[in-house]
């Protein structure tokens, strides 16, 4: 019994000196999946998927890699629009090639008429408890800063102001507001103090001076 448990062992070792062996760096993975993106994204768009993540998946027998590009235009993010492969360490394909791509460059916007500032006021106009910073991105054609609020996945329209509500992890009892944006009330309610102080700055400046002069 000890000696068949012994010749066990050694066949397992065995076959994992074997695994091991035939098992590929994460350099070399990527070198595999930069050959299907080569092969695969036409030149024409490959400025609009200049750089990959990686993710690592451990497994009970190997582990499997995912190299994601993700398409960027002037630097703000299309999600949804990528490029994805996924390699396995022995070199083997689970997937050669992901690839979507919904909008052409030139049908979309990337020019916010909404401030960062602004849609941050927004949302606290709502009453809704912002998790995280907002992010310029596109999201189904559409630009938007996009964030957390409460437990919802959240847009401002940049273009409008208008609130999009994308979903929520649990139920949430935040609505859209039917509202839109209004710069003459977000003038009034965040640059008047400042004028006003400042008019009153130079109102006390001026009386005193006039005094000084009699």
């Amino acid at each position: 019994m000890k000696k068949q448990f012994l010749v066990l062992t050694c066949i397992l070792m065995l076959l994992l000196l074997i695994h091991v062996s035939f098992a590929l760096t994460q350099n070399e993975i990527v070198q595999l999946a930069i050959k299907q993106y080569e092969e695969k994204i036409p030149i024409e768009y490959r400025s609009e998927f200049p750089n990959y993540t990686i993710e690592t998946n451990h497994g009970t027998v190997d582990t499997s890699y995912f190299i994601v590009w993700e398409r960027q235009l002037n630097g703000i993010r299309i999600v949804g629009d990528r490029f994805a492969v996924a390699i396995n360490e022995d070199g083997s394909f689970t997937n050669t090639g992901y690839f979507k791509y919904t909008v052409p460059a030139n049908q979309l916007d990337t020019i916010p008429l909404i401030t960062k500032d602004q849609a941050n006021w927004i949302i606290q106009k709502n009453n809704w408890d912002r998790k995280d910073e907002l992010e310029l991105q596109i999201r189904e054609g559409r630009l938007v800063w996009f964030g957390l609020v409460e437990n919802c996945k959240v847009g401002i329209d940049a273009k409008t102001g208008n609130s999009i509500i994308y979903g929520c992890a649990t139920e949430s009892s935040i609505s859209s507001p039917p509202v839109r944006f209004s710069p003459t009330q977000y003038f009034i309610e965040t640059q008047m103090p400042w004028i006003i102080g400042i008019l009153a700055a130079v109102g006390a400046g001026g009386v005193l001076y006039y005094r000084k002069l009699k």
